[in-house]
């Protein structure tokens, strides 16, 4: 399953099918000789997670193997591990994780997850997985609380992957120095390529955002040098600076910090700036979709839901043959809105929308999340 997931995330779709299989075989036999040993659910529970919740490039391989399983099974499976004495908070560690990623993670969940935290004060594991999670689920304060309780010392190793966490929170608060140094951090520590890629675009926001915009523009011209594409956040990298350099337009601005403020989870202050835009500052396509779409999710996060809707069906039909991300991003929270109100065929209407979108960089996230939801309203999945 480790090697699995280890070459899922750097690409390597049919060497992982093999040990899916494989883990697969092994899991299945394991339940049919000891069915009340309740480790085995841990990692049942992620396989079957893993299988309800793949992209569209790795569903073919699937078919071939024949695996079956979705997110509300995998859920259901590692809430019977956590209560296993030994490994139930490792079972814990993943259902928090895989809910972040494939799923939501609501406000309870999030106080939930800080007190498994504080439980464990020496354990770095448990407090990197919070991490994850709280960037995942928007909530930038709770990053930022977990960061200043690391345990720290000499039995630790480093972990140039904390100084992004830090620089991140220090761009969605408009802390644009004190970013600027976490990333060089990382960039001077870190010995993969991951995330290399997207560093350097946010050394160009957080100076762009300062009026540098020469210094910006440095780091912006690094992008197609360096790092790899594997991960979302590299390859959104990747397509900004191919888009910029066709046509030397840089983004407005506003827009930039009404975005960041939304992937805090400062829900008021991003609706003020989504506010403060004005449609004479919109001067590409690209722009007033994107506005309609962060307007959107600035209306939805201020529970004002039903305001949310219209903004998001106009980001739909002005992203259309598009490669943007912003049309499948409304269409998930179409999903989740109608989710919401219980209105379960509008709601698979939007969710099958939103897989539908072909070519944008967080086609493996929306994807994930919209097969997830399916599943847990009792949709079949094809």
């Amino acid at each position: 399953m480790h090697w699995a997931l280890n070459k899922l995330r750097f690409g390597h779709e049919l060497k992982a099918a093999f040990n899916i299989i494989e883990a697969s075989k092994l899991l299945e036999e394991n339940q049919r000789l000891f069915p009340g040993f309740l480790p085995n659910y841990k990692s049942l529970g992620c396989l079957h997670i893993i299988v309800g919740s793949v992209p569209d490039n790795f569903k073919w391989a699937l078919k071939i193997l024949g695996l079956k399983g979705n997110v509300s099974q995998g859920l259901l499976e590692l809430d019977k591990a956590a209560k296993d004495p030994l490994w139930g908070n490792e079972a814990r560690y993943c259902s928090y994780y895989i809910q972040a990623f494939v799923g939501k993670i609501d406000e309870k969940e999030q106080a939930e997850l800080m007190k498994f935290i504080e439980s464990q004060p020496d354990n770095l594991n448990v407090h990197f997985i919070g991490l994850a999670v709280s960037m995942r689920a928007n909530n930038a304060e709770l990053t930022h609380k977990i960061l200043k309780k690391l345990p720290a010392g000499n039995e630790y190793i480093a972990c140039p992957i904390l100084d992004l966490y830090r620089a991140d929170v220090a761009l969605m608060r408009r802390q644009y120095q004190q970013a600027n140094g976490f990333y060089g951090l990382y960039l001077k520590n870190v010995k993969i390529k991951t995330f290399v890629k997207d560093t350097y675009f946010k050394l160009f926001l957080s100076n762009y955002l300062m009026n540098n915009d020469k210094l910006a523009l440095a780091y912006l011209s690094k992008i197609p040098a360096v790092g790899s594409t594997i991960s979302e956040g590299d390859k959104a990298a990747e397509k900004f600076y191919e888009s910029y350099a066709k046509g030397h337009v840089l983004p407005n601005k506003e827009l930039l910090q009404a975005k960041l403020a939304l992937d805090g989870g400062y829900y008021p202050d991003a609706l003020d700036l989504i506010a403060a835009i004005t449609e004479q500052k919109l001067i590409t396509q690209k722009e007033k979709t994107e506005y309609f779409y962060l307007a959107g999710k600035a209306f939805q996060k201020n529970n004002q839901a039903d305001k949310a809707i219209g903004y998001f069906e106009k980001a739909i039909v002005l992203n259309e043959k598009q490669p943007w991300y912003f049309g499948a991003g409304a269409a998930l929270q179409l999903g989740y809105i109608f989710q919401e109100k219980a209105q379960k065929n509008q709601a698979k209407i939007y969710f099958e929308k939103a897989i539908s979108y072909k070519n944008h960089e967080y086609k493996n996230t929306i994807d994930s999340k919209a097969r997830a939801a399916l599943s847990e309203m009792g949709f079949r999945i094809n």
